[in-house]
């Protein structure tokens, strides 16, 4: 298991200052929302990839992750039956995919609950097949690139699609592409009432990104989240979140020691 820092919003800081403070807390890589690098993300380049590469790897940093992927536009949806949002729904991600993949990233996360969004006016079995469709048509081209798409179950009171681990699990057996798995969020883990060392032990086989997150409000016990990784053989990326405030997670540092032990 590698720590990666899972970048907060820039508020105009700029991207070296970012890395530099990343690497000078430990961490190998960081994961980055693509709302961040431009308001707009249709309009990233491979230019732009390029730069960003280099300024990571100055300071010996992968860039490993997009997160909040469908945030920016805000009409995304990977649910609607409207043929030309869904069509635009599957651009902008095969866009994301190639932008990823110049990055030499790893994975991207769903985790965006506005592209959820199920109307009462639609039929939610035929809703789920629809994103289960596109999602493995994005997955096929994210396979290509070396990439997994690492769906985020999200807490009910913001969205009513995929609310658990195991529904998740669930959706990417439907969706039924080794590129689809399951990506857990410590703070939104919360919401499932259980405790946090069986969902991942639940998750084993299906999980592909962990994030920690200081902003919880029931800081996790790192070295019990740790065990439970290594006994389910997790050989992925741990992601560190931190905020202004002082943060109640271990730092990077202190979270690959444990790690390795």
């Amino acid at each position: 298991m590698r720590i990666a820092h899972r970048l907060p919003s820039w508020n105009g800081a700029s991207f070296q200052t970012l890395c530099e403070k990343a690497a000078a807390s430990g961490a190998h890589g960081v994961e980055i929302a693509p709302s961040d690098i431009l308001p707009d993300p249709r309009e990233l380049t491979l230019v732009q990839a390029a730069s960003l590469i280099r300024t990571a790897r100055t300071f010996g940093l992968e860039i490993i992750a997009f997160h909040q992927i469908l945030s920016q536009p805000a009409w995304f949806n990977l649910l609607t039956p409207d043929p030309l949002l869904r069509r635009d729904t599957d651009k902008f991600l095969q866009h994301l995919i190639r932008i990823c993949g110049a990055l030499d990233g790893q994975i991207l996360i769903l985790d965006s609950p506005n592209a959820r969004h199920i109307s009462p006016r639609w039929n939610r079995n035929d809703s789920i097949q629809r994103a289960a469709e596109l999602v493995h048509q994005s997955a096929d081209i994210a396979h290509q690139h070396g990439i997994t798409i690492a769906i985020q179950p999200m807490p009910r009171s913001q969205t009513h699609f995929l609310n658990t681990a195991a529904e998740t699990i669930a959706f990417c057996e439907q969706v039924d592409h080794p590129a689809c798995r399951l990506h857990l969020d410590l703070p939104s883990m919360h919401d499932e009432g259980k405790p946090l060392t069986d969902i991942i032990r639940d998750s084993r086989g299906w999980l592909a990104h962990l994030h920690l997150g200081s902003s919880s409000p029931h800081p996790p016990q790192d070295d019990a989240i740790i065990s439970a990784l290594h006994e389910i053989h997790y050989p992925h990326w741990i992601s560190h979140s931190s905020t202004k405030e002082k943060s109640t997670a271990a730092q990077p540092r202190q979270l690959q020691s444990i790690a390795q032990h």
